[in-house]
C-alpha cells in the first residue's frame, strides 16, 4: 500500500510537471510568434521609412536636372537658330538667305543626357547636336557667307536614327502624347489643389483611382507620398519652363505659343512595349504648341549612368548589406499602385529588406525567467517529494527499529520480573537475573537518551554544559564507562596517555557530550570488533592482547586543537557505506550489521554533538583493517 501511494505521488507529480511544461511551451510559442511579428513589423516600418527618404532624395536629386532642361527655350532644340525671326515663327524652316547661329546645346557636354531631339510639326526629327553636317566651329563663316559648308559626319547620328525609327511608329507617338497628357494633368490637379488651399493628395491617374480602394493604410501612405513627389517635380518644371516661356511669348507678342512639362517614357527600336524588350532607352518629351503646329521635344538619357548617379545619392540611407537597384517600369501604368517607384523617372527602387534579427526583448526575458522559475519549481517539487519519501522511509525504519529494540528488553523485563515475582528463579541465579535486568535497563536508557538528544539537536533545543578542563581531567572523567563497555564486550580499551605538556593543556568542552560521543564509538567497536579472531601469527599483536581484541584511544594536538582518535581492528566500514555513514538511521546491509542491536543513530548523533561544540567527527582509512574515528575538539 505504501509503495502504491508513493507511485501515485510520483505519477501525479510527473503529470503536473508535463502539463506545466506543455502550457509554458504553448505560451512560449505564442509569445515568440507575437515577438517575431512585432520585430518583423518594426523592421518593415524601418525599411519603408528608409525607402520613403530614399525616394524623396532621388526625386529631389533629379528635379533640378529636369528643371534645367524645362527652362531651355523651345528654339534651342533647332540645329540652327534663326537670328531674325518672330518668336512664334522660330520653328519654321530656314530660308536660304536666313542668318542663323548654332544651338547652345551643341556645345554642352553632359554625362547623363547624351542627345536632344525634336519632331517638327511636319514630322521631321532633328537634333541640335547633329546639324546636318553643320559644325559649330564654322558658325561665323556660315552667318557671313550664308552658304552651306561641307558636311561633317557625327558619331551620334546612328543614335538619332534609332530614335527616329522608334518615334516614327504611330503607336509610339500616341504613347508619347499620352504620357505628356498625364504629366500635364498632374500639374493641373496640383495647381487646382493649391488654388483651393488643399493638400494635393489625389492619385496620379483618375482612371486608376478605384484600383486603390480597400488598400492598406501603409500602401495609401506610399501612394500619397508618391503623388506629392510627382506634383512637386511637376511644379518645379512648370515654373522653371512652361510658365517662364509663356511669359516670354507674351512679351514677344506671341500669346498663342505654349510649352508643356517633360514626361518620361521608355523607347525601343522596335516600337513595341519597351519594358523588358532588349535595351530600352529612357527619353523625356514635352509638347510645344505654336501657331504653325505642334512639335515634340525631348532628350535621351544614358540610363546606366543615371542609375549609378542616383544610387550614389542614397548610399548612406540603407545598411551596407541591403542591395539597392533601380528597376525600369512603364510610366503611368494604370491600375498599378505607385509603391516604391520614383516620380521623376519611370523606375522603381528595389532594396533588399534588412534581415529580421531575433534580438533580446522584454518578452523573451520574461519567458526565460518563467522557464527558469518553472524548472526550479519542478526541481524543488521533485526534491521535496524525494526528501519526503526518504523521510517517510527513514521514519518507518526508525519506528520499526525502535520497536524491535524496545521489544527485546521489555520482553526480558516482563519474563524475568514474572519469574522473580513467582519465586521461580533459584537463589543462586537471582543475582544473574538482576544483573541482566540492570544491563537491559541501562541499554534501554542509553537508547532513549540517544533518541531524545538527537531530537533536541534537530529541533535546535540542545543546550550544552561546557567546562574548562585539561586533557588529563577530561580523559579521567570519560574513561570509566568506556572501559566498562569494552570489558562487557570482551575487549581491552588501551588508553595512550598524552605527554605531560599536552595532558596539562586545557580546553573548553562539554564533558557529557564528549563522553556520549566516545561511548558510541566504543560501543560500535564492541558490536563489530568484539570476539574477532586474531589475524596475526603472534598472539600479542597490536590488535590483540591476552587473547582479547584491542580498542585504541589516543589524544593528539594539531593546530592548537585536541584530537581524540578511537581505532579498532574489526572488519571496518564497507566502501559502499562510507558515503552515508553519518546519516541517521543508516545501518549496514550485511549479515553482521543486521545481527547487531541498535537503531543506526549513534554516529549521526555523535557528529552533531561534536559540531555543536565547534568540532567535528570524521572517519579515516585504517591500515591493516578496522575502523578509525577522529574527534576534533576545541
Amino acid at each position: 500500500m505504501k509503495r502504491r501511494r508513493l507511485s501515485w505521488g510520483w505519477t501525479a507529480f510527473g503529470l503536473g510537471a508535463v502539463l506545466l511544461l506543455a502550457a509554458l511551451a504553448w505560451v512560449t510559442h505564442i509569445v515568440n510568434t507575437l515577438a517575431d511579428q512585432r520585430i518583423a513589423a518594426e523592421t518593415a516600418a524601418r525599411h519603408e521609412e528608409r525607402l520613403r527618404v530614399a525616394l524623396w532624395r532621388l526625386d529631389s536629386s533629379m528635379a533640378p536636372r529636369l528643371a534645367a532642361e524645362a527652362a531651355r527655350p523651345f528654339f534651342h532644340y533647332l540645329p540652327r537658330i534663326p537670328v531674325e525671326r518672330p518668336y512664334e515663327r522660330m520653328l519654321d524652316a530656314l530660308a536660304q538667305n536666313d542668318a542663323f547661329v548654332p544651338s547652345p546645346l551643341a556645345a554642352i557636354s553632359d554625362d547623363v543626357i547624351v542627345l536632344h531631339m525634336m519632331m517638327l510639326p511636319g514630322g521631321q526629327v532633328v537634333s541640335p547636336e547633329i546639324s546636318d553636317g553643320f559644325d559649330s566651329r564654322q558658325s561665323d563663316v556660315a552667318v557671313k557667307s550664308k552658304r552651306p559648308v561641307a558636311p561633317i559626319p557625327d558619331p551620334r547620328q546612328p543614335l538619332l536614327d534609332e530614335v527616329c525609327v522608334a518615334i516614327a511608329d504611330t503607336p509610339m507617338v500616341a504613347q508619347i502624347k499620352s504620357a505628356i497628357a498625364c504629366q500635364t494633368m498632374l500639374v493641373e490637379e496640383s495647381n487646382a489643389a493649391i488654388g483651393s488651399g488643399l493638400e494635393a493628395n489625389v492619385p496620379v491617374l483618375r482612371d486608376s483611382a478605384n484600383a486603390f480602394a480597400g488598400q492598406s493604410e501603409r500602401q495609401a501612405q506610399f501612394d500619397n507620398d508618391y503623388t506629392k513627389r510627382a506634383q512637386s517635380s511637376a511644379n518645379v518644371q512648370q515654373w522653371a519652363g512652361p510658365e517662364a516661356q509663356k511669359l516670354a511669348a507674351a512679351a514677344y507678342g506671341s500669346p498663342g505659343l505654349s510649352v508643356g512639362v517633360f514626361a518620361p517614357i521608355w523607347l525601343a527600336a522596335s516600337g513595341s512595349d519597351p519594358v523588358g524588350s532588349g535595351e530600352p532607352r529612357l527619353c523625356y518629351f514635352r509638347q510645344v504648341d505654336t501657331p504653325t503646329g505642334t512639335a515634340i521635344q525631348g532628350f535621351l538619357v544614358d540610363w546606366s549612368r543615371l542609375a549609378t548617379t542616383l544610387l550614389a545619392e542614397i548610399a548612406d540611407v540603407f545598411p551596407e548589406r541591403c542591395h539597392a537597384e533601380l528597376v525600369r517600369m512603364p510610366p503611368f501604368a494604370a491600375g498599378a499602385p505607385p509603391g516604391n517607384r520614383m516620380a521623376t523617372v519611370p523606375a522603381a527602387l528595389v532594396v533588399d529588406v534588412e534581415p529580421v534579427v531575433a534580438s533580446g526583448s522584454v518578452e523573451r526575458l520574461t519567458l526565460a525567467l518563467a522557464w527558469g522559475a518553472a524548472l526550479a519549481a519542478i526541481g524543488a517539487g521533485g526534491l521535496s517529494l524525494r526528501t519526503a519519501q526518504r523521510d517517510s522511509e527513514r521514519r518507518a525504519r526508525f519506528a520499526g527499529t525502535v520497536t524491535h529494540e524496545l521489544r527485546t528488553p521489555l520482553t526480558t523485563f516482563q519474563l524475568y520480573t514474572d519469574m522473580l515475582a513467582a519465586n521461580m528463579v533459584p537463589a543462586e541465579r537471582r543475582e544473574e537475573y538482576l544483573r541482566t535486568l540492570r544491563d537491559e535497563s541501562h541499554r534501554l536508557g542509553d537508547l532513549v537518551e540517544n533518541v531524545l538528544a538527537y531530537a533536541r539537536i534537530e529541533e535546535g533545543r540542545h543546550r550544552g554544559h561546557p567546562e574548562r578542563l585539561t586533557t588529563a581531567d577530561l580523559l579521567a572523567r570519560v574513561a570509566p564507562p568506556l572501559v566498562r563497555r569494552a570489558e562487557e564486550a570482551g575487549l581491552e580499551l588501551r588508553l595512550q596517555a598524552p605527554n605531560e605538556a599536552d595532558a596539562e593543556r586545557a580546553q573548553t568542552v562539554d564533558p557529557e557530550c564528549v563522553s556520549r560521543i566516545l561511548f558510541n564509538l566504543v560501543d560500535n567497536a564492541a558490536k563489530y570488533a568484539g570476539g574477532q579472531e586474531s589475524q596475526d601469527a603472534a598472539p600479542q599483536s597490536a590488535a590483540h592482547a591476552n587473547g582479547r581484541a584491542v580498542v585504541n584511544l589516543r589524544t593528539e594536538r594539531r593546530d592548537g586543537r585536541l584530537h581524540v582518535v578511537v581505532a579498532d581492528h574489526g572488519p571496518g566500514v564497507p566502501e559502499a557505506l562510507r558515503a552515508r555513514l553519518f546519516r541517521p538511521f543508516e545501518r549496514g546491509q550485511d549479515d553482521a550489521a543486521q545481527a547487531q542491536r541498535g537503531i543506526g543513530l549513534g554516529l549521526a548523533l555523535s557528529r552533531e554533538l561534536a559540531r555543536a561544540m565547534g568540532g567535528d567527527l570524521r572517519h579515516e582509512p585504517t591500515e591493516g583493517g578496522g575502523a578509525t574515528f577522529r574527534l576534533v575538539l576545541g
